[in-house]
């Protein structure tokens, strides 16, 4: 086969067999079709005859980049995080910060961060037919630990009726 813009490896020949046997690379975001051209052997009568087999190789997704809050509070719910819309994913796969995995079928996740929640990286990784793509960069979230009470007062029982004052 000759060299193909796109495809990583250069050009391959080989002579007396019809194995084709390499791993191709697509190094771009699109299809890129390889053909070869394999030459079939002379029959007695002398005639020979090439044909040519166009193998299709699909791109694997490429990175994404992650959006949203970096800083969150802990025991509330709905931050959303989008990824970079991945021309060739079919899925994506979150890592979250609690390093537990999350798929999706959109580029976007809403977390929830539990009163136990604590620091980490979210990142997301696409995925196709081929396999997945390259994890994203780690994006950092901050969890802000929830307020607790601190006064170690334990409040006197009062009667029905009674001024109730706590400070």
């Amino acid at each position: 086969r000759a060299a193909v813009p796109g495809i990583a490896e250069a050009t391959s020949s080989a002579t007396g067999s019809v194995t084709i046997s390499e791993v191709l690379t697509n190094t771009t975001n699109a299809v890129i079709p390889v053909t070869y051209d394999i030459i079939l052997p002379t029959t007695g009568s002398g005639c020979s005859q090439t044909v040519s087999i166009t193998v299709e190789v699909m791109p694997l997704p490429l990175t994404a980049a992650i959006s949203g809050p970096q800083t969150v509070c802990a025991g509330t719910d709905g931050y959303v995080y989008t990824a970079s819309p991945l021309v060739n994913a079919t899925s994506y796969v979150w890592t979250l910060p609690d390093l537990s995995e999350v798929w999706t079928i959109s580029n976007t996740i809403t977390i929830d961060y539990a009163t136990s929640a604590t620091l980490g990286d979210l990142s997301v990784h696409g995925v196709n037919a081929c396999g997945d793509g390259p994890e994203s960069a780690n994006y950092p979230i901050i969890v802000i630990p929830p307020s607790t009470l601190s006064s170690t007062l334990l409040p006197t029982d009062i009667c029905s009726e009674d001024l109730f004052s706590y400070t």
